[in-house]
C-alpha cells in the first residue's frame, strides 16, 4: 500500500513538472512568434489613459512646477512659444547661395517704335536646392628651388627650398580630403567593398586592402587624440557603459566565428564636455572593464553584467529600461500588455523622467525623492509578492530586478544620472548599424581603428560639431606635428576646446 502512494505521488510530482516545462516552452515559442511577427516597438503608455494615474500626474505637475520657478531664480532663460512643426524642408543658414537672375531675351526686350523698356527691380520667385556632384582632382607637387650665390664668386652656392608638407600617410597618394570622404562613408554604415565602385566612377581605380590600409592608417594618426579624450572621459563624476558582441575574421589563436567585442563608454548628458568612447577587445571579461575605467573613481551606470562587478573605487547604479524590457517581453508573450501592474509602473516612472529630464541634477534628485520612491515600493512590494514561476517571463523578469535591486535604488540619490543607460545604447547602436552593413572586420587592427574612428565621430557629434569637418581638419593638421608635440600640444584639438580654437585662427 504504501509503495503504491509513493508511486502516485511520484507520479504527480512527474506530472507537475511536466506542465510546468510545457508552460516554459509554450511561452519561449510565444516568445519567438512575437520576435518574429510582432511589432518591435516597446511603447505601451497611451496618453489617454493618464487618469489611471492622474493623482500623481497632478502632484508631479505641481512638483516639477515648483522646481522649475526655484531653478528660475537662479537662471534666467529666454521664454519661447511652442510652434507648430511642419514637413517643410529646412537649409542650413551657412549654405553657399547662388544667385539667378532671369532675364528677357534679346528678342523679347525689342520694342515697338516710340517704345522702351526700363527696370523697375527683381521679384523673388523661389527657392532651389542644387547638389554639386563631387569629383576627383589630380594634385601634383612641385618645389621652387633656388641658389643663393655671392655677387663677388667667393663662396660656393647653397641650393634652397621650401619645407614640404607631411603627406598624411607615408608613401601614399590619399589626402586629407579623401580619407575624409571615405570615413564619411564608414559613418553613413557604408563598407568599404561598397565604395570602390564609386570611387573608379570618379577616377580612383583602388582595391579593398588599400581603402584598410587607408582607414586604419588615418585612425593612427588620430590615436594620440583618441587616448586624450579617454583620459578626459576616467576623470568625470558620473559615466554610463556598455558593450556589444562583434567579429573578427584573422585574430591569432582564435576560430574566425569567435566573439569578439566592442565596449562604449560615454559621459552623461549634463556634461558640459561630452566623450564618447570605444574600445575593442576579445573578451567580455572583468579585467577588459578594469582597464576601460582604470582610474576612474566615480558612479557608473551599466546593465546587471557582472564583469561590472569587481571595479575598485567605482560606485554602480542599474538601468530601469532593462528591467522594464523583460517585464515587457513577459507581458507581450502573456498577452497582458494592458493590466500588467509593473509595467505600468514602470512606464510611469519613465514618464516622469521625460517631464523631469531638463532639470538640474539637484531639483531632479529632489524630485525623485518627493514623488519616485513611492512608486519604487509599490513595484518591489508587487515583486516580492509575485507568485509568478521561476522559469516563466516574469518569473525571470523578477529575478533580474531583485538581483540588481541596490543598483537600481542607488539611482534616487544621483540627480545627474538618468533613469535608464539608453543614452549608451543609441550609441553603440550606431555601431551596430554599421555592423550589419560590414558584418565583420578583417584584423584586429581594423576593429581597433573602428573604435577610434567611432569615438571621434561620436564625440564630435555630441559636442555639436559636424564630424568631417572635424575630422578633415584634425588629418590635415596632426599629420604635420612632430611626434614630442603629440602628447603635449593636443588638448586644443579635443571638440569642446576646437570651436575656440578656430576662432582665435579666423580673428589673427
Amino acid at each position: 500500500m504504501d509503495a503504491a502512494v509513493t508511486v502516485k505521488e511520484d507520479e504527480h510530482a512527474e506530472l507537475i513538472a511536466l506542465r510546468a516545462r510545457v508552460a516554459e516552452l509554450e511561452q519561449k515559442v510565444a516568445y519567438f512568434q512575437k520576435q518574429l511577427f510582432g511589432r518591435k516597438s516597446e511603447q505601451t503608455l497611451d496618453p489617454n489613459q493618464m487618469s489611471l494615474f492622474i493623482g500623481e500626474f497632478e502632484a508631479a505637475q505641481a512638483a516639477l512646477k515648483a522646481a522649475n520657478e526655484a531653478q528660475a531664480k537662479k537662471t534666467h532663460v529666454k521664454g519661447y512659444e511652442c510652434k507648430r512643426k511642419n514637413a517643410k524642408e529646412k537649409l542650413r543658414p551657412d549654405l553657399e547661395v547662388v544667385k539667378t537672375v532671369i532675364d528677357l531675351t534679346p528678342e523679347e526686350k525689342a520694342c515697338d517704335f516710340g517704345w522702351q523698356l526700363v527696370s523697375v527691380g527683381q521679384r523673388f520667385v523661389r527657392t532651389a536646392v542644387e547638389f554639386v556632384p563631387a569629383k576627383m582632382v589630380r594634385r601634383e607637387y612641385f618645389i621652387k628651388v633656388y641658389k643663393k650665390v655671392r655677387v663677388d664668386g667667393s663662396a660656393d652656392p647653397v641650393l634652397v627650398q621650401p619645407h614640404v608638407p607631411n603627406a598624411v600617410i607615408t608613401r601614399s597618394m590619399a589626402t586629407a580630403s579623401l580619407l575624409t570622404k571615405i570615413i564619411h562613408e564608414y559613418e553613413l554604415d557604408v563598407p568599404l567593398y561598397r565604395q570602390i565602385k564609386d570611387l573608379q566612377r570618379l577616377g580612383l581605380d583602388v582595391s579593398e586592402t588599400t581603402l584598410c590600409h587607408w582607414t586604419i592608417n588615418s585612425a593612427e594618426v588620430l590615436a594620440p587624440l583618441y587616448d586624450l579624450m579617454h583620459n578626459a572621459l576616467i576623470h568625470q563624476p558620473f559615466l554610463q557603459g556598455d558593450e556589444t558582441p562583434t567579429q573578427v575574421l584573422k585574430e591569432p589563436g582564435r576560430k574566425a566565428t569567435s566573439k569578439s567585442y566592442m565596449w562604449a563608454a560615454r559621459t552623461v548628458r549634463s556634461c558640459a564636455t561630452p566623450v564618447v568612447y570605444y574600445t575593442y577587445n576579445q573578451s567580455r571579461g572583468g579585467q577588459v572593464a578594469k582597464d576601460l575605467y582604470s582610474g576612474f573613481t566615480g558612479v557608473l551606470q551599466c546593465d546587471g553584467y557582472s564583469g561590472y562587478n569587481n571595479l575598485k573605487g567605482v560606485k554602480r547604479v542599474g538601468c530601469w529600461a532593462h528591467v522594464r524590457r523583460k517585464f515587457y517581453e513577459a507581458a507581450r508573450i502573456s498577452n497582458t500588455l494592458k493590466t500588467c501592474e509593473p509595467l505600468k509602473l514602470l512606464d510611469y516612472m519613465f514618464f516622469l523622467e521625460n517631464m523631469w529630464h531638463k532639470l538640474a541634477p539637484k531639483a531632479r534628485r529632489r524630485l525623485r525623492h518627493s514623488k519616485m520612491k513611492r512608486l519604487l515600493k509599490q513595484f518591489w512590494r508587487w515583486c516580492d509578492t509575485s507568485d509568478a514561476l521561476p522559469k516563466s517571463g516574469f518569473g525571470k523578469a523578477i529575478k533580474y530586478a531583485h538581483d540588481q535591486r541596490p543598483y537600481l535604488n542607488a539611482i534616487l540619490q544621483y540627480g545627474a544620472i538618468d533613469w535608464s543607460n539608453n543614452a549608451t545604447e543609441r550609441n553603440m547602436k550606431s555601431y551596430v548599424m554599421g555592423r550589419k552593413n560590414f558584418l565583420f572586420s578583417g584584423v584586429p587592427e581594423g576593429a581597433k581603428a573602428n573604435a577610434i574612428l567611432m569615438t571621434v565621430i561620436e564625440t564630435a557629434k555630441a559636442n555639436g560639431l559636424d564630424p568631417m569637418t572635424y575630422i578633415g581638419s584634425l588629418l590635415d593638421e596632426l599629420a604635420q606635428f612632430p611626434e614630442w608635440r603629440k602628447s603635449s600640444d593636443l588638448g586644443d584639438y579635443l571638440p569642446w576646446n576646437y570651436p575656440k580654437l578656430m576662432a582665435i585662427r579666423d580673428m589673427a
